[in-house]
């Protein structure tokens, strides 16, 4: 064989390996960028045209209005284009908008320092997008200038059926909202700073939210920090009651200083299937026992029109310093698992957890230090609450460890392996018309002591309790026929 059939040879067998490899090879894609058709950048793959707005005639910094330039890009172009926003302080008045002919559009700031500045009286949504798909927003510093311009507009609005939109690394401070999106699809909202959302005089119940989402499903909200918002929530999902509020994760996000009186860090209404894990929630600070904040600011309230209507919500290892409740659950099935709610005594009605609707577990939380009950349960049935640990209620001067008002009969109850101590009234401590359904009530393997006005009353019956108590006779009412069984 000669050398120049060798070398060919050689090069066959090369591309032959390459292509078996090739083949056999299971490509693993990111998870995001599989999701949402993306390239490695972050940004939706898209071809050129890049616009650098300069060439549209924007120029930075000198207080005039830039708008023109920045529609004159949207009106040029529809799909498939990005815009590129380089440092410095762009003044727009009105406001900037996509509709449904734009698709896969990315905005890419320089960083923080871009800053685009609505100017005085310009009173609209800064960007807006109605019906376009498939859009980035990142790294922009979108700057509301509240004070001078109508305080209930958002930085960025979308209308219905806006879907694949992301927004990544922004600054969006002082406006109405930061991000409202109206029945949008995958959406995700990560690595952003929201700060002073709203004023004192905002529509609290439909701005003065960072993020506010209305009937979208399949949404990601991470990595976010939201510093002071006037609305009914930091993060703030509604649905009109269609059920397209559904699927979503909200997780790792701190959420500070909220305002309103009866708001919550995270607060959702209305919305099915989906996790709120590890959040750190402090409405705490700048609060007063002042009227204005006589409930307090919640941490995670969840509820639907309809109490008991199927939720399927997990909320899991959130860190929560609250001057309100912690968690109040008005949705079936729902699992609080995890958390750690500490009280600040601002709120004078503030449990740890509030259960407002049935088939609720609460499991492995610590609750400490609350204003008012660390675990209240208002007349529901089929609930457990295993292995808490709960000390400290009743900073306000009334609360038991947990509390049951029961009006109506109780009935399949497990409390189990909880750890109760140290809480101003009792320890566990039920009231109400209702009996008890000796046949389905579980109440054992309790820690409960150091309660001063007693570890348990109203728990009673024909049913054996084993649990740990200082008092062997603390365990129920006289009447009754119960058996205590201390360790």
């Amino acid at each position: 064989m000669n050398k120049k059939n060798k070398i060919l040879i050689t090069i066959f067998g090369f591309i032959l390996m390459a292509t078996l490899v090739l083949a056999n090879t299971t490509v693993i894609r990111d998870t995001v960028s599989d999701f949402f058709g993306i390239n490695n950048t972050g940004n939706f793959i898209t071809t050129d045209p890049y616009i650098d707005v300069r060439a549209y005639g924007a120029i930075a910094d000198d207080g005039i209005d830039d708008m023109f330039a920045f529609q004159q890009i949207a009106d040029n172009y529809a799909t498939n284009f990005t815009v590129y926003i380089p440092c410095g302080r762009f003044d727009l008045q009105g406001k900037w908008n996509f509709t449904s002919s734009h698709q896969r559009v990315n905005i890419i700031c320089e960083g923080w320092c871009s800053e685009l500045y609505r100017m005085d009286g310009s009173d609209d949504e800064m960007i807006r997008f109605d019906g376009s798909d498939y859009i980035t927003i990142k790294n922009c510093n979108l700057n509301g200038n509240i004070a001078n311009n109508d305080n209930n507009k958002s930085a960025i609005g979308s209308g219905a059926n806006s879907n694949y939109h992301q927004y990544l690394n922004m600054y969006i401070h002082d406006v109405g909202t930061g991000i409202y999106n109206q029945q949008g699809r995958n959406i995700l909202i990560d690595g952003n700073y929201f700060q002073n959302i709203g004023d004192a005089s905002v529509s609290t119940s439909t701005h003065g939210m960072g993020i506010y989402l209305f009937s979208s499903s399949y949404s990601r909200i991470v990595n976010n920090l939201i510093d002071t918002f006037y609305g009914d929530g930091g993060i703030f999902f509604a649905d009109s009651g269609n059920k397209k509020m559904r699927y979503f994760t909200i997780s790792d996000n701190v959420i500070i200083n909220g305002v309103h009186d009866q708001s919550s860090g995270i607060h959702l209404y209305e919305a099915r299937y989906g996790t709120i894990s590890g959040n750190t929630i402090n409405t705490a600070t700048n609060l007063t026992n002042s009227d204005d904040h006589f409930d307090g600011i919640n941490g995670i309230f969840v509820r639907t029109n309809a109490g008991d209507t199927e939720g399927w919500i997990t909320i899991s290892n959130n860190q929560m310093n609250v001057s309100g409740v912690g968690v109040e659950v008005g949705t079936a099935y729902v699992n609080v698992i995890g958390n750690n709610i500490y009280g600040n005594n601002n709120g004078t009605d503030a449990n740890g957890i509030y259960i407002g609707a049935n088939n609720v577990i609460i499991n492995g939380n610590l609750i400490h230090n609350v204003a008012q009950h660390g675990i209240y349960v208002d007349n529901k049935n089929n609930t457990i609450i295993t292995n808490n640990l709960i000390k400290g209620a009743g900073q306000s001067g009334t609360g038991s460890g947990i509390r049951m008002v029961q009006n109506v009969n109780t009935e399949h109850y497990v409390i189990s392996g909880n750890q109760i101590y140290n809480n101003t009234n009792y320890g566990i401590y039920r009231n109400g018309g209702g009996s008890l359904d000796f046949t389905t009530v579980q109440f054992y393997g309790n820690d409960i002591y150091d309660n001063p006005d007693g570890n348990v009353l109203g728990i009673y019956g024909n049913f054996t309790i084993y649990n740990t108590t200082s008092d062997a006779f603390s365990c129920g009412i006289v009447a009754g026929s119960i058996v205590c069984n201390p360790a």
